[in-house]
């Protein structure tokens, strides 16, 4: 705004001189012609100078400009009318055109003074400021594509982080899928070792079961019989199939099928044995058991 309003003063002052060299020939003009052109002249040259001295009155060289224009003013109106009144020599009204025109001369040169120093110091002013602006401009434009890389930078690297985090919960997807798989397949291994050793325990109820009633008919029959050494032969397969349901029982009996307590197994049968025999001799049993497993 202020350099527009410099280039309006400018190409005001332009205006101006070019008035004041129109001035010249308006009084020439009236000298010989007796015309009045001359003031209608002066009162256009003093709007334009009183439009600049208001419009313009903080730039540089305007208050100067306006002591001297209204010296000039005064001097060369004087000189006019002078030539105009009563009937001078033909030699004086040319001194005095010589002097108008001087005069005219310095107001016009005061004008383009006025003019140059606008220029240096407000037009030079305002474009070196407008060139700091612009310089000022120019970094602001360079941070702000580095700020749009850095920018763009922090985005490839959220979307490859982002990317990267969706590839990690993939595999812990798949991870948790494959254990509970995995979980799955172990609880159906789990309860079929336990449907096995159920129906294992089962079956070597069974035969203890069956076991006893064998034991018990082998009694039965050696009731029967009265000689001794029968009865012998039948009290020893008394004795082996009550041993043989003895190992049924602590099978079914053992909470682990594949670890059986054999300390006890060992026990019950030294005592069904002394049992069967009739042995009335105090036992004392020691087992020391070692297996590698």
């Amino acid at each position: 705004e202020r350099i527009s309003g410099q280039v309006e003063l400018l190409n005001d002052l332009d205006a101006l001189g070019m008035d004041l060299r129109q001035l010249a020939l308006v009084h020439q003009v009236d000298l010989n012609t007796d015309g009045r052109w001359w003031e209608q002249e002066v009162r256009q040259l003093k709007r334009d100078h009183d439009h600049i001295l208001e419009t313009h009155a903080n730039e540089p060289g305007i208050g100067d400009l306006r002591r001297v224009l209204e010296a000039r003013f005064q001097q060369i109106d004087s000189l006019h009318q002078g030539s105009l009144s009563g009937v001078p020599e033909r030699d004086q009204n040319k001194a005095r055109a010589a002097v108008l025109k001087i005069i005219l001369q310095r107001a016009e040169k005061a004008v383009e003074n006025t003019a140059r120093l606008v220029h240096e110091r407000g037009l030079r002013t305002q474009t070196a400021a407008l060139s700091d602006h612009w310089d000022h401009a120019q970094v602001l434009l360079v941070m702000a594509c580095l700020l749009a890389v850095v920018f763009a930078w922090l985005v490839g690297t959220n979307r490859k982080l982002l990317s990267e985090s969706r590839g990690h919960g993939s595999l812990l997807a798949d991870a948790k899928r494959k254990l509970e798989q995995t979980n799955r397949e172990l609880r159906e291994t789990m309860l079929s070792k336990e449907e096995k050793e159920v129906m294992i325990k089962e079956i070597h109820h069974r035969v203890k079961n069956n076991l006893q009633i064998v034991k018990s008919l082998v009694r039965f029959q050696m009731d029967q019989v009265e000689d001794p050494d029968v009865r012998e032969l039948f009290n020893e397969c008394i004795t082996r199939v009550g041993a043989m349901a003895l190992v049924h029982e602590q099978t079914y009996l053992s909470k682990d099928l594949a670890n059986i307590d054999v300390r006890t197994y060992l026990d019950q049968l030294v005592r069904d044995l002394t049992h069967v025999y009739s042995i009335d001799t105090r036992l004392q049993l020691d087992v020391d058991i070692r297996t590698h497993t």
